[in-house]
């Protein structure tokens, strides 16, 4: 089982690992867990945070949601999430969108969207502090 947090306003988040194995980065992202986006999306404060320059990534994209339209680039990454026991590891195989700075996301948080959560069985409990996800498959 993993276990996630809320922060600020009942946010639920969950902390994994990214790994971007073409661009050889790796590190830990706080993800608010977004069951209506169907992408994994790395906002800017996360992108700052690996030393990865725009001109550095390939496959211009875009995306669009609720809160708009944004430039994005499509990334192979490896997620890690780490079990309460603190020794199983589930690893997730995809492609996450990583999103172009601009004006308008420069303070958004990274989403974890449903191309992950599809595979986990979810309870959210904001009220008694409970968040915990099952895994029911890896990719």
């Amino acid at each position: 089982m993993i276990i996630g947090t809320f922060r600020e306003r009942w946010r639920p988040h969950v902390r994994g690992r990214l790994a971007l194995p073409r661009l050889q980065v790796r590190t830990t992202v706080n993800f608010q867990v977004d069951t209506g986006s169907d992408i994994t999306l790395l906002h800017p404060p996360d992108l700052r945070q690996t030393d990865i320059r725009v001109e550095q990534l390939r496959g211009a994209s875009g995306t669009a949601g609720i809160g708009g339209a944004t430039d994005a680039f499509r990334e192979p990454a490896i997620l890690y999430f780490t079990d309460v026991d603190s020794i199983t590891e589930y690893s997730y195989r995809l492609d996450i969108y990583i999103a172009s700075p601009d004006a308008y996301n420069n303070d958004f948080p990274s989403l974890l969207g449903m191309d992950v959560l599809s595979c986990w069985y979810t309870e959210c409990d904001p009220t008694n502090d409970m968040l915990r996800f099952t895994v029911r498959r890896t990719l």
